[in-house]
């Protein structure tokens, strides 16, 4: 009960095109999408290009700062319309 009470910060909505994150950047919530569609571009070391991964409804990323200090890779961009709901890692190691 209390991760949904203290650790859950909210939603977001996102219009298309919105960016969500972008590389470099500290993390400090893991993200559910509940509604619309994401992509998420990096660049992997050793390469040139940058590879793409699609994030539809149901979807969750940034998971990473659950267990540890992390700076994102790459960005996160809105292909739709998107709701977000956004979990605090700080708070949710506090409760855990």
């Amino acid at each position: 009960r209390e991760i949904c009470t203290v650790a859950i910060a909210g939603a977001q909505a996102y219009a298309k095109n919105d960016r969500l994150f972008d590389r470099g950047k500290e993390a400090t919530h893991m993200l559910f999408l509940t509604v619309g569609t994401m992509i998420y571009r990096f660049q992997p070391k050793g390469r040139s290009s940058c590879e793409k991964v699609r994030v539809d409804t149901g979807s969750w990323c940034v998971e990473a700062v659950l267990w540890t200090p992390w700076q994102h890779v790459g960005e996160m961009r809105a292909l739709s319309e998107a709701d977000v709901v956004l979990l605090n890692a700080a708070k949710l190691l506090d409760i855990c």
